[in-house]
């Protein structure tokens, strides 16, 4: 009942689509049009809208949380019958999360130590120096002086130490949430779909070949010097690309537990 509610839908996409002699397009008359396609060509298209409704209704249903389009194949097709098919669905990977909490609790306690020493300072301010042409014995230029808001070189030197420091502790603190989230991965149980893993490989060898047509090389060049091939590579990014999956898992299945959603 279900499908041959379909007949008509599947009648009008044939009309627009089918030309016969001594008719305009969209005007064949039914019958001819089922004569030209079959019965059974026209109740495949009917299967295929039905099938294509039905699926996300499917999946609603069974809470189903497919990575792909499913793979289908029709079992049983008969005029006045039901049909029958089977739905192959490659589904999201169940992901057990360690206790992040936990592990975060730990890493975060570990304590900080940051220190910048005066050889660090000295060198950035040459650096700084040497980016306008000017030498030490110069003397801090007005301009530089002016960027940094300070009065004069002592001022300076403490300016540049205070942001040196900064960015050793922003440095830590991404330290700290790598290693928080490889030992959230390593303790977590997460089945990685193999179709994951080459997604994540095609990514990483589409941004490499990116970067190196960036240095005006190109990426044959670069495979006939270091003597590889493009599946080499992969084989050998294999266990990174898997690596990075986890991650990208792990997070979102936090997001998830931590009802984590962007605003408007």
């Amino acid at each position: 009942e279900d499908l041959s509610l379909y007949r008509e839908d599947a009648l009008k996409v044939l009309r627009a689509n089918v030309t016969l002699p001594g008719f305009r397009k969209g005007h064949v008359p039914e019958a001819m049009l089922v004569a030209h396609v079959g019965e059974m060509g026209l109740l495949n298209d009917m299967a295929e809208m039905a099938l294509e409704d039905a699926y996300p209704l499917l999946l609603e249903r069974e809470l189903i949380h497919p990575i792909d389009f499913p793979a289908i194949t029709i079992t049983k097709m008969a005029p006045e019958n039901p049909l029958e098919f089977k739905l192959e669905i490659e589904i999201f990977p169940t992901i057990t999360l360690a206790d992040y909490k936990r592990i975060a609790k730990r890493e975060m306690l570990a304590e900080e130590v940051v220190e910048v020493t005066a050889e660090e300072v000295g060198n950035a301010y040459k650096e700084i120096l040497k980016q306008v042409g000017a030498s030490e014995e110069d003397g801090a230029p007005k301009d530089i002086l002016e960027q940094f808001n300070v009065e004069n070189k002592e001022e300076l030197l403490k300016k540049i130490k205070e942001q040196l420091r900064e960015e050793k502790l922003r440095q830590q603190k991404d330290k700290k949430r790598t290693k928080i989230l490889d030992e959230v991965v390593k303790e977590s149980g997460m089945p990685i779909p193999s179709k994951f893993i080459e997604e994540e490989l095609t990514t990483m060898m589409m941004q490499f070949k990116d970067d190196i047509g960036r240095m005006g090389h190109s990426f044959a060049e670069y495979l006939s010097r270091i003597k590889k091939t493009e599946e080499a590579l992969r084989s050998e990014w294999r266990k990174d690309a898997e690596h990075r999956v986890k991650f990208h898992l792990a997070l979102a299945k936090i997001a998830e537990e931590e009802k984590i959603t962007p605003d408007p």
